[in-house]
C-alpha cells in the first residue's frame, strides 16, 4: 500500500465501522503502522478470518485472500454466515475514498 491508501484506510477506521474487510496483505500493512499497531488486538477465526480487533474494539477487522489488494468491505451487523451481509467491494486507493465511502453506507443505512 501506498501513503495515501495507508491514510485513506485509517481514516475508515476511525469511522467506527463494527466489521471491516480487507485484502490480508493490506491487513499485514495496517497493523504495522505504529498508530494502528498500539490499539490493535488479535484474534483468530475461521470462515473468512478474523485478525484482531481496532478502535478498542469497536472494530474488528477481517482479512479475505479473494479481495483485491486497495479495496475494503463493511458490514455494519453479520449474520450468523459471515459470508453474507458486506457491502460490495469498495476502493480505498483515491483520495476522498474515505468521505465516498462514508456518504455510500449511511445512504444504504435508510434503505
Amino acid at each position: 500500500m501506498n501513503e495515501l491508501e495507508i491514510s485513506n484506510l485509517k481514516e475508515i477506521i476511525k469511522l467506527n465501522y463494527p466489521n471491516i474487510c480487507i485484502n490480508y496483505d493490506d491487513a499485514r500493512q495496517i497493523i504495522r503502522v505504529p498508530s494502528i499497531k498500539k490499539d490493535f488486538y488479535s484474534c483468530h477465526g475461521s470462515a473468512i478470518a478474523k485478525a484482531g480487533f481496532l478502535n478498542k474494539g469497536k472494530t474488528l477487522l477481517w482479512y479475505d485472500w479473494v479481495i483485491e489488494p486497495g479495496y475494503i468491505k463493511i458490514a455494519t451487523q453479520l449474520p450468523l454466515n459471515v459470508k453474507e451481509g458486506w457491502s460490495e467491494l469498495l476502493s480505498f486507493q483515491e483520495e476522498g475514498s474515505p468521505l465516498k465511502i462514508y456518504k455510500l453506507i449511511k445512504m444504504k443505512a435508510f434503505w
